[in-house]
């Protein structure tokens, strides 16, 4: 008898083992099938207790390694085809926006986020503020002792910080936030106009790179909207209709196929002249022969590294206490001062304030770029369209995309308290090649066989090494292999 049952558990371990090559061929075949990935976006699950060393060859195995070996991966949404507990995490913006009518869509030029980032990865964006605040005394430093200056490093100096006049930010040695501040008031910031075109979100993600790059003194630029558009559209690598709806997602995959170029290169606007005299003017729209070289064009800079703020939505049922508050605002208010504007959503208004209470019924609809606040402005200048007003002063400043003829010459207030502005923050951490990875560094042979293998060319080679941002890295484990990156 028990002869009989040895044998039998042997046959049921053959039967499972077999299950289980079958099961590995299948995996790795469908890792080699997959095709183009869809927009993604950015989401964070820390697991600080998941950092523990992971060995095995197997290809499959091996992606998952990359969550204890590259650090600072932020989390990308899985595409549509996974697994429908992945769809039942969906953020409830997003459940919401799928439950909207196509004509109610078309009428949303921003699509939210798909899955909400915990209140918990504020703690990683402090850190990494800290580690910029470290980096800025230290080139302070390096500066002081550097008492001679060339003429090359006045002249370069002079080329990069055109600020025409602009005051220089002071930051207070004990890391206070001022109870006022806008980005206007340090660097050239040029109010657009979006016209007719659904690129509110466009516009913002650009605004939020071209602040990032003033700030820091690396130049002045006037990114191309267009070039954007039609990268991430359906006529080109993306599934967004052109010259309408996106997010912020749609902008980090941008910068994961190619890049910013000047508006010069791909302008939004076309005027028709007669001498030197304006006969007509109106919006660009490419053939396929042209917008079909978009993708060979060089960018001007290369983003190594994006942040998602945490998902601060309000519902009359929110529980946040004023501690939590306060750490929320004054990161954002740190990362304004030190890495630009932060783009977000809200409901759109050509006047000047703007608040939706939590109970009020309103969507949003249109995508802002944050460049300062005011914690003084009074609550008494808001009012929601169900008749409440916020409980507490304070207001961000956002510039629009509308021109300077709507809201105050295309800035407006959005109360602290509006349901929306501070549930979809996003923006530009760094474009120094310190924040990528090293190809060589990645200690796993199968992922850095892979790399090299199928998407050598998102890689940056500089100074004889090759490199790949975070964000590209990221966009590759989710889609290429199912797996949700998590810290």
């Amino acid at each position: 008898m028990k002869k009989k049952t040895a044998i039998i558990l042997c046959s049921v371990a053959f039967i499972i083992s077999i299950i289980g090559i079958v099961i590995g061929i299948q995996t790795i075949r469908k890792i080699n099938s997959y095709k183009k990935p869809e927009v993604t976006e950015a989401k964070n699950k820390k697991d600080k207790d998941n950092k523990k060393k992971i060995i095995d060859d197997n290809v499959p195995l091996a992606i998952t390694k990359a969550k204890t070996e590259i650090s600072g991966i932020e989390t990308s949404e899985e595409d549509e085809e996974t697994s429908g507990d992945v769809k039942e995490a969906y953020s409830d913006l997003y459940k919401r926006y799928l439950e909207l009518s196509d004509e109610e869509k078309e009428k949303t030029d921003v699509v939210p986020r798909k899955y909400d980032v915990p209140f918990s990865k504020l703690d990683d964006i402090k850190k990494k503020q800290e580690e910029q605040k470290k980096k800025e005394n230290n080139k302070k430093t390096d500066n002081n002792d550097n008492n001679k200056k060339t003429e090359d490093n006045n002249n370069n100096n002079k080329k990069n910080n055109n600020n025409n006049g602009k005051k220089k930010i002071d930051y207070d040695k004990n890391g206070a936030i001022p109870a006022k501040f806008n980005l206007k008031d340090y660097i050239d910031i040029k109010v657009e106009d979006q016209d007719s075109y659904g690129l509110c979100w466009d516009f913002a993600s650009l605004n939020t790179l071209e602040t990032y790059l003033a700030i820091n003194e690396l130049g002045n630029y006037d990114f191309s909207e267009l070039h954007l558009d039609y990268i991430t559209s359906e006529l080109m690598y993306g599934s967004r209709t052109i010259h309408w709806g996106g997010s912020f997602s749609n902008f980090k995959d941008y910068l994961n196929i190619c890049g910013p170029v000047l508006e010069t290169d791909v302008p939004y606007w076309h005027t028709e002249k007669s001498g030197s005299k304006t006969i007509n003017t109106y919006l660009y729209d490419y053939d396929e022969k042209t917008y079909d070289s978009f993708p060979l064009m060089t960018p001007e800079v290369i983003v190594t590294e994006t942040v998602d703020f945490p998902t601060f939505y309000k519902t009359e049922y929110s529980d946040y206490t004023d501690e939590e508050i306060k750490e929320f605002r004054d990161t954002v208010k740190r990362h304004i001062m030190t890495n630009g504007g932060l783009y977000t959503s809200i409901v759109s208004t050509s006047l000047t304030n703007k608040y939706v209470s939590p109970t009020a019924e309103e969507w949003p609809d249109h995508a802002v770029t944050i460049v300062g606040w005011d914690d003084t402005y009074s609550k008494d200048n808001f009012l929601s369209i169900d008749g409440k007003k916020p409980k507490n002063d304070g207001a961000y400043i956002l510039l629009n995309s509308w021109g300077e003829y709507s809201n105050d010459k295309g800035y407006y207030y959005v109360s602290y308290e509006d349901a929306y502005v501070e549930s979809n923050l996003s923006g530009i951490v760094s474009t120094s090649i310190d924040d990528a990875i090293k190809i060589s560094s990645i200690e796993n042979e199968a992922i850095r066989n892979y790399l090299i293998t199928n998407h050598s060319t998102k890689f940056i080679n500089y100074d004889g090494e090759d490199y790949i941002t975070k964000n590209a890295l990221s966009s590759i484990i989710v889609y290429k292999f199912g797996t949700m990156v998590s810290y």
